[in-house]
């Protein structure tokens, strides 16, 4: 199962057209773009990466997706990285990690991060179906709050 970024009322405007998507965001800035059933963890990263780095989430998310219509979160549960790469995220997301607050659902943030990561990095994704399966459903334990 791949994780939407975005909701499915602003994949269908983006499927109208790039004028009116950006005319849409900039009507409406507080627009559901995230997909609802990922929105809890969202807010963390949010608050996060703006504190940390000054990086606007939406912003960067929504002009990525306009170059590269890339509508999804990572898979970060069975990523594979090179080395090099790992090395490099784990430098930046590091202080985002030391400023987490002590809640369940920052399970879900260094997901979120990856994508992020990527996108700032300009590298892109690459989805291999049927390979890797995550196989402890409810791992987390926090399945109720985010359904």
């Amino acid at each position: 199962m791949r994780a939407y970024l975005f909701s499915e009322q602003f994949l269908e405007i983006a499927s109208t057209g790039e004028h009116n998507l950006k005319k849409t965001l900039s009507n409406d800035p507080d627009y559901p773009v995230f997909n609802i059933y990922y929105l809890d963890a969202v807010p963390i990263v949010e608050t996060l990466l703006m504190s940390i780095y000054g990086i606007n989430l939406k912003d960067t998310l929504v002009d990525n997706f306009l170059l590269t219509e890339d509508p999804f979160w990572c898979p970060v549960s069975n990523a594979a990285l090179p080395v090099k790469v790992l090395n490099t995220f784990v430098d930046w997301y590091l202080p985002i990690a030391l400023a987490c607050p002590e809640e369940p659902l920052i399970a879900h943030v260094h997901e979120r991060c990856l994508k992020v990561f990527s996108v700032l990095k300009n590298y892109s994704q690459v989805f291999v179906p049927n390979v890797l399966t995550h196989q402890q459903l409810k791992s987390h334990k926090i399945e109720a709050l985010i359904l």
